[in-house]
């Protein structure tokens, strides 16, 4: 009879558990929990003696399981790049040659495929964030997604311009107290950190909303005196009028508007 080695065991019983798990138990009170594809992969009955390097491989299959449910549960709630996928499997203690074969297995099943991953982002995310261009770009590559992928992707005037106008709908509130001329300097800033072309931007910004007339004057009247207030204390005559002048300018306001304004306060 042979010598039993040491890291040798022996399986007592194999339970077949729901949704196609198998549970092999051993002698010496281990168990291995191996998905119905793993089992297959290995000869396994009642009574077999197994040996320590077969031991380990059936470790191994069913760490790669747990990595690979592990991913499955990630992607049920949301598509993930190849790159971010990756990391999150490294986190959660992955080894290389693990990650690759389950990013390999994902891939082939299209479970993970960053040509859709990047046009959903470009068409759906992006439409919904109100993204423009060269934000979703600028996404993308934080994501991983290969160069080659980010080239072949559309973005056609008509819509990056839609989303920049939706965008400004938002502003328009946001702005409400805002000069005309200001808003949509600040409009235009806006768009631009949101990733928009500068002349998609200036065209959007042109569906502002003009204020209220008397909401308008009312606001530049507060605001000269605040600055009349503000500089008075230095200045007079003709550079107290240059200096609040270039204050209310640099607010927004038109030059009309603040000229008229000016006169009147000297009759």
């Amino acid at each position: 009879m042979p010598t039993k080695r040491i890291g040798d065991d022996v399986i007592t019983k194999i339970v077949v558990k729901k949704k196609g798990q198998v549970v092999v138990h051993f002698a010496s009170a281990k168990k291995i929990e191996l998905s119905e594809n793993a089992f297959t992969d290995f000869h396994l009955y009642e009574g077999k003696d197994v040996i320590a390097l077969e031991l380990r491989q059936l470790q191994d299959a069913s760490s790669l399981d747990d990595l690979r449910n592990y991913a499955l549960k990630l992607l049920a709630h949301e598509a993930y790049s190849e790159h971010d996928l990756r990391k999150k499997l490294w986190d959660h203690g992955a080894d290389l040659e693990s990650s690759r074969k389950i990013l390999f297995k994902l891939k082939k099943d299209g479970l993970v495929d960053d040509a859709l991953y990047a046009k959903s982002f470009a068409d759906e995310i992006a439409d919904m964030r109100l993204y423009g261009k060269r934000r979703v770009i600028y996404e993308l590559h934080k994501h991983g997604v290969p160069n080659d992928i980010m080239e072949s992707l559309s973005f056609p005037y008509d819509k990056e311009l839609d989303k920049a106008k939706r965008y400004v709908e938002i502003l328009d509130k946001r702005y409400s107290r805002v000069p005309d001329g200001r808003k949509k300097q600040k409009g235009t800033e806006a768009l631009l950190i949101r990733g928009f072309d500068e002349a998609v931007a200036k065209e959007a910004c042109a569906f502002f909303n003009p204020s209220d007339p008397k909401a308008e004057a009312a606001r530049l009247l507060t605001a000269y005196k605040s600055a009349k207030t503000r500089y008075a204390r230095k200045y007079s005559g003709y550079d107290l009028d240059r200096r609040i002048f270039a204050y209310l300018i640099g607010k927004g306001y038109r030059y009309d508007d603040i000229k008229k304004l000016q006169e009147k306060e000297h009759l």
